[in-house]
């Protein structure tokens, strides 16, 4: 790997890590999500440092060229991401579904109670009404 290239993954992978601390400072993004992408920033790092690695492992894996198993490492890693995510947002989905038909029945119990209450507070003021009028005639 070349001088240029290994600095450009160090920096870029340190302006990431640093990146995703800001955002949890300004609480932007929650630390579990931060936790994945501080790591895959360190796993760049740490093949920006000791690039060997990645060509110690491709040659035991079978793969012709370290290019090709940091690419298959890459995509394989943000497919699992893709995956946490996509059932975070399907759990999500479902609370907001319930979350509505809850709200939703609460409305309609409190709009089908409200008549009723608006009929007894007539009632009751017609009735205080009359039992002043029976005491001031002294009934």
């Amino acid at each position: 790997m070349s001088p240029i290239l290994r600095v450009l993954l160090i920096a870029g992978a340190l302006l990431t890590a640093i990146f995703f601390v800001r955002l949890i400072r300004k609480r932007r993004l929650q630390i579990d999500h931060t936790i994945f992408w501080m790591l895959f920033s360190m796993l760049l790092l740490l093949i920006a440092i000791f690039p060997q690695i990645i060509t110690w492992l491709a040659g035991i894996l079978g793969f012709v060229s370290p290019a090709n198993f940091v690419f298959l490492m890459i995509i394989f890693l943000l497919i699992l991401r893709l995956f946490s995510v996509t059932l975070k947002i399907s759990r999500l989905e479902q609370q907001v579904a319930s979350l509505t038909q809850n709200l939703a029945i609460r409305d309609y119990l409190t709009q089908q109670d409200a008549p009723t209450l608006t009929q007894n507070s007539e009632s009751s003021s017609r009735n205080e009404k009359s039992s002043r009028s029976k005491e001031r005639l002294g009934l």
